[in-house]
């Protein structure tokens, strides 16, 4: 039996033993079971009338043409299973032993022995050059015309869930639209082979705040709680900062139908609200405010003096009625205790007469004055 380690490596293509595959194709092979599950040895029983051995196989493993299926265990190993290498392209680390075995079927292996013959070799690109990279956004986009300057076949999706069913590759790249993309990054990052099971975050402005670009394992399930917040169970940070925050853009509507056309037309998931009737706190600056903190599916309030009836964080996915607009009082929403303005004070003019009056009404910046 021969080894494929060297030839795959060194000339990183196919490379076929003839005298194996001709084996596979004229002598006596063992049968195969293909199955989603090869930790369930159990199967070997419908083998047993059968044959001595049974190959039992991950059925989604694309087995090389060379792989000797007409390997026999001399008299002495029948008691003992065989197990075959499957191994990461580009590395010659195993990543199972379990993914082709070669198990007795009419007595217990009491040992087993791990073979050097190839079976399958892993290739997370799945082929390609690259990841996947998807963008959570609009073509019309600014990050979408960034990206698309450095990948090639950029796709726009509208959740992970639609990235996770398009990706050909086996990790892809998911790109939110409210991140700029670094200068430098490029998309080129390779994961170690260890931690393909991993959600690999990347730092988004500053060192340590990983909310932003991240590369996905096809595999993994993100449950919605980790999608909102960006916090991944399984995770690796990488320290590299590949974007940068985009601010929430700010808007001081006057009316319920300016909010409604904003909504509309918006594509940030978030924006901000300022009366005109409140004053900022001279600290704050909503336009620098790190915003990954907020939940982008509901509303967020913050206090305007000893109230929550000033600056709002809306929300897209949680819209207001006309009724909570007017009154600043909304059903959907999180208080922040955070003190971001105060009320402004209301003008004063001396009236004396009706044309007085009517000279305030027209000079006066608040509602009340």
């Amino acid at each position: 039996m021969s080894t494929a380690f060297d030839k795959f490596e060194r000339f990183g293509r196919k490379t076929y033993n003839g005298q194996d595959v001709l084996k596979n194709h004229f002598l006596q092979i063992f049968p195969i079971h293909y199955t989603d599950n090869t930790d369930d040895e159990s199967v070997v029983n419908q083998y047993k009338e059968q044959a001595d051995f049974v190959w039992i196989v991950d059925k989604n493993l694309d087995i090389l043409r060379t792989f000797p299926w007409h390997y026999r265990p001399i008299k002495e190993d029948y008691n003992k299973k065989h197990c075959f290498p499957y191994i990461y392209k580009g590395s010659k680390r195993i990543k199972s032993y379990d993914s082709v075995k070669l198990v007795p079927t009419k007595t217990q292996y009491t040992d087993t022995i791990q073979h050097k013959n190839i079976a399958a070799i892993y290739d997370v690109y799945c082929g390609k050059d690259k990841f996947d990279v998807f963008y959570v956004g609009n073509q019309k986009d600014d990050t979408y015309a960034e990206i698309c300057k450095r990948v090639e076949n950029v796709t726009v999706v509208d959740s992970h869930a639609q990235a996770q069913q398009q990706s050909t590759t086996d990790m892809f790249w998911l790109v939110p639209n409210d991140v700029k993309v670094g200068e430098f990054f490029k998309f080129t990052y390779k994961p170690d082979d260890w931690s393909h099971k991993y959600v690999h975050v990347f730092s988004n402005g500053d060192i340590g705040v990983f909310d932003g670009i991240a590369l996905f394992p096809k595999a993994y399930e993100p449950t919605d709680k980790e999608l909102q917040h960006r916090f991944y169970a399984e995770k690796k940070t990488i320290s590299l900062i590949a974007s940068d925050p985009k601010p929430y853009p700010v808007y001081n509507f006057t009316t319920y139908e300016e909010y409604t056309t904003a909504l509309e037309n918006e594509t940030s998931d978030l924006f901000w609200y300022v009366p005109n009737d409140v004053e900022l706190c001279k600290d704050l600056d909503l336009y620098f405010d790190h915003h990954n903190q907020y939940d982008r599916r509901i509303n967020h309030v913050f206090l305007n003096g000893e109230n929550y009836d000033g600056i709002v964080l809306f929300s897209k996915h949680a819209p207001v009625t006309q009724k909570e607009f007017d009154h600043r009082f909304l059903a959907n929403k999180k208080e922040h205790p955070e003190l971001y303005s105060r009320p402004k004070k209301f003008e004063r003019f001396v009236v004396n007469n009706y044309a007085d009056y009517k000279h305030a009404l027209e000079r006066s910046t608040t509602e009340m004055s």
